[in-house]
């Protein structure tokens, strides 16, 4: 069976409803990474302190059919509201043991 590997990057605090979206349609686990971007133009905030935003990385492996299904999910939940952006990227899992 072949499986891919679903890098979902969101705004930090979106995680979780990324999560929720994906199980709706037939994820069956996640694994949650924050990051911070490599962006070197942060912005300037409070008393001039400069404020880097944070995001959060979303792994999710999948066969192809839920990994389509997720990715429509994804896209239809995130596209409601566009200040709340993201990526997606799928990448083809080469070997996975079970």
């Amino acid at each position: 069976m072949n499986y891919f590997m679903n890098i979902v990057v969101v705004p930090l605090g979106y995680a979780d409803k990324v999560i929720t979206a994906a199980n709706e349609v037939g994820a069956t686990g996640a694994t949650i990474l924050r990051a911070r971007g490599a962006d070197h133009s942060a912005k300037e905030g409070l008393f001039s302190i400069k404020i880097e935003p944070e995001e959060e990385i979303v792994l999710i492996i999948a066969t192809k059919e839920v990994t389509d299904t997720i990715c429509n999910k994804i896209h239809e939940e995130f596209e409601k509201n566009s200040k709340r952006g993201g990526s997606i990227y799928i990448l083809p899992v080469q070997d996975l043991e079970e």
